[in-house]
């Protein structure tokens, strides 16, 4: 039987969990490759505690790139820019095309300022100490 094509587009954490599941029983017959724009992905999870200086913002990044390395997965860096689900693969930005038999889609959090609307408003929020 062919090797089965397992691909993670996104990095968030329900992909990471996916992958620390693989690094510690790897699957002979399943190989992984995941896409991501960055080889580390934030978790929104940890956000408070470096709101809180508890940690730094590194601390509350996954680093995609080494747990793709425990899990023997590929990592690709480069966001994916169509799915053609009939032919089964992905296309990047970058001009690959990645084939698949499972796909997820997990594209975790982004960490942006809100927009902002109106005239004469703050730059930031102001925090109470």
């Amino acid at each position: 039987m062919p090797m089965q094509q397992l691909l993670l587009i996104g990095a968030g954490h329900a992909h990471a969990f996916v992958l620390e599941a693989f690094a510690q029983q790897p699957a002979s017959d399943i190989a992984i490759t995941v896409v991501s724009d960055s080889p580390l992905a934030a978790y929104s999870g940890s956000v408070p505690a470096w709101l809180a200086g508890e940690c730094t913002l590194r601390e509350t990044q996954i680093d995609v790139a080494a747990l793709c390395q425990r899990a023997n997965a590929r990592l690709i860096l480069s966001p994916a820019s169509s799915i053609n689900t009939q032919a089964r693969y992905v296309a990047l930005a970058n001009g690959e095309r990645v084939n698949f038999d499972v796909v997820s889609f997990n594209i975790g959090s982004t960490l942006a300022r809100p927009q902002q609307q109106g005239e004469n408003l703050p730059s930031y929020l102001p925090c109470d100490h």
